[in-house]
């Protein structure tokens, strides 16, 4: 449900109001997932497409505050997560009769 709030709010917002929702609610999203479509969103499709290049530095001010020790700590511990799964998987494989 979340996404799909995230995904309607990012898309339909002007520029200023999306860097604001972004510095207001990233910091307090615990789901990876989310936190990274919303980094993408905003870097890939405000930043590189929309924003004139006059704004582009202080919207990756804006993005670099949301990004708290916080936020970043829940990214870090959801790659190691998923690596650690991926090579219980490669092992697994590497020991399957073939």
């Amino acid at each position: 449900m979340r996404a799909v709030l995230w995904a309607m709010a990012l898309d339909h917002v002007p520029p200023a109001s999306h860097l604001q929702l972004l510095a207001q609610q990233l910091p307090r999203e615990s789901s990876p997932t989310l936190v990274a479509a919303a980094l993408d969103r905003t870097l890939n499709d405000l930043v590189r497409r929309v924003l004139p290049p006059s704004d582009v530095p202080a919207a990756l001010e804006v993005v670099a505050t949301a990004c708290s020790l916080e936020t970043l700590a829940v990214c870090i511990q959801a790659a190691v997560v998923v690596t650690l799964k991926a090579w219980e998987l490669l092992d697994v494989r590497s020991q399957a009769p073939y």
